[in-house]
């Protein structure tokens, strides 16, 4: 199997693996395909039979190959023997399909090195489960902490998962130990916390159940799985761990097979869980690119009028809280319609221009510039009364009023400006109106600033 990650290297995410899938049957490699993208999977590469497989991993090195058993020209055991016997792709993970009678095929797959196999007819969940287990040893082996005040105990749960897996352990000797094990962890870098705990129930200081509280109340360590050890009459303090947040026990005395088991259960479920947080963070980090590109007007590098909308409601609110004023200003042009109208792409220009002037106004972080329509930009002033809106639109005018291109076309900048302290009754689109009327009044006297009274 390949140890190309390393022991401390990420778990390679489901959207970046390459996995080839060979069949001779080209509905079973649609199926398989289709299994795979349900879960994130979006390279598969696919061959008829071993020799093309082989083809394709001359060309292109892989992370996972899924083969058939029973193929023409090269049947999967075949491939499975070129494959180990190759020096540049000797270690690929390898899951062999055979069906379920196939006991000595089985027998003679695991002789020759396979990864793992599956039997048909394959189910997603299954074949999930097989692709996590590998994603998750291609990082290196699994992270355990071992907690138990008995060094007998500690050393025979080690051995029993020693003689069955390949685990990087780490013991404590009590709870404080392990809490104080795991914040230096924590502290120190996330990616060195292990990927599960096994934790004796009964311990001195701080019992096991105490310290899975420990571990939920602490957001780096909560996510975390403990696996209970816990003698067979311990029902209800199980009860209490199961409350405290634990995921599984074993009971004394410890079975090899029933360790390894669970053990790979807590750690599958893990990985599950996981990848499963890492997608949706994927999928917020795409919503917020998406509500980041919906606020915008490229044309003038300024926010959009539903960005406008969205700014003004917040805004609105917080100065009724807070029992303060805003202000708001609305720019045109005397004359746009005579150049612009024309030609779409000289009004962006135009309204970029005084977009870039306006914005040296807006000295605060909450102010904000929008386009609020094909010719006329809106700013918000945050926690501003009337002087201080004036003084701000009276700079916008000088600043837009100097554009040497704008002055060229003739085109006079009009202002309307509005002011209001929110009060009961009193809707926040009657600062928008009151703004639109001032602009108007501007515009009809060819250009200007016009101050509407504040609205209370």
């Amino acid at each position: 199997m390949s140890k190309a990650g390393g022991a401390n290297a990420p778990t390679p995410s489901l959207e970046d693996m390459r996995v080839l899938v060979a069949d001779d049957a080209s509905s079973v490699r649609r199926i398989i395909a289709s299994m795979l993208s349900r879960y994130g999977v979006q390279h598969v590469l696919e061959a008829s039979n071993g020799a093309e497989a082989l083809e394709i991993l001359e060309r292109r090195p892989v992370d996972i190959i899924i083969a058939d058993r029973s193929m023409p020209n090269m049947d999967g055991q075949e491939l499975l023997e070129q494959v180990r016997a190759h020096p540049l792709f000797g270690e690929t993970p390898f899951l062999m399909v055979t069906q379920e009678a196939d006991k000595s095929y089985v027998l003679d797959a695991i002789r020759a090195g396979v990864t793992d196999y599956l039997l048909k007819p394959i189910s997603a969940p299954g074949l999930f489960a097989k692709i996590n287990e590998i994603r998750q040893s291609l990082r290196g082996p699994a992270k355990l902490l071992l907690v138990d005040d008995s060094q007998a105990s500690l050393s025979m749960i080690k051995a029993m998962l020693l003689s069955s897996g390949n685990y990087k352990m780490s013991v404590a000797s009590s709870a404080v130990d392990a809490l104080r094990m795991l914040e230096r962890l924590a502290s120190r870098n996330s990616g060195e916390l292990p990927d599960l705990v096994l934790m004796d129930v009964v311990m001195p200081e701080m019992d096991g159940v105490e310290g899975v509280w420990a571990m939920n109340l602490d957001q780096r360590l909560r996510s975390i799985p403990v696996i209970m050890v816990s003698a067979r009459d311990e029902e209800e303090t199980l009860q209490r761990a199961f409350e405290a947040g634990a995921v599984d026990y074993i009971a004394r005395p410890v079975s090899r097979v029933e360790l390894q088991t669970r053990v790979q259960a807590a750690l599958r479920l893990k990985s599950e869980r996981d990848q499963r947080m890492q997608r949706e963070q994927e999928l917020l980090l795409r919503l917020e690119q998406i509500q980041e590109a919906n606020c915008f007007d490229y044309a003038t590098n300024a926010l959009n009028r539903r960005a406008f909308e969205e700014c003004l409601r917040r805004e609105w609110g917080r100065a009724a809280r807070e029992k303060r004023s805003l202000g708001v200003i609305l720019l045109e042009f005397v004359g746009w319609s005579q150049c612009c109208e024309d030609d779409p792409e000289f009004g962006d220009d135009i309204l970029r221009l005084a977009a870039e002037a306006c914005s040296r106004c807006l000295k605060r972080h909450g102010d904000v510039l929008a386009r609020v329509g094909e010719a006329r930009l809106g700013m918000i002033l945050a926690e501003t009364g009337a002087e201080g809106v004036s003084v701000v639109a009276e700079q916008a005018l000088a600043k837009v009023s100097a554009v040497e291109e704008l002055n060229r076309y003739g085109l006079a900048p009009a202002l309307g400006a509005a002011v209001a302290q929110p009060t009961p009754g009193l809707q926040r689109s009657s600062i928008v109106r009151a703004a639109d009327m001032a602009l108007f009044e501007a515009l009809g006297q060819g250009g200007g600033l016009i101050l509407a009274g504040e609205k209370t």
